[in-house]
């Protein structure tokens, strides 16, 4: 039997193809097709767990917001209520004055 010139180029190609195909396909450990396969099974579980983190985002902010407004809206009525205190503490200390000064006047009037 003649060898053929090209032998050592098809042995050559033979053993690159039977590498590539353990690559592929695994040689006792995952191969590109089972890491693959793995790959776009925890790509599809991880955009589920995403869209739940973006959910729970918007709903924490929602919330956020919402505790937030709600504080603001209890600190200006606390500080009008305490506005409105301090305006009746003055026009009551106002109104004594006047009501002693006019006592006062009136005493002095009955004395003399």
């Amino acid at each position: 039997m003649e060898h053929c010139s090209n032998e050592g180029r098809i042995s050559s190609i033979e053993t690159k193809l039977n590498n590539i195909d353990k690559t592929v396909n695994g040689n006792g450990q995952k191969g590109v097709r089972d890491m693959v396969t793995e790959l776009c099974i925890n790509y599809k579980s991880l955009d589920i767990n995403v869209q739940g983190i973006a959910r729970s985002v918007s709903a924490l902010v929602k919330f956020q917001t919402e505790t937030e407004t709600k504080e603001d809206v209890i600190n200006y009525l606390e500080k009008k209520a305490d506005r409105h205190r301090k305006q009746n503490q003055w026009l009551i200390g106002i109104t004594i004055t006047l009501v002693l000064g006019i006592l006062g006047i009136i005493a002095k009037n009955q004395i003399f």
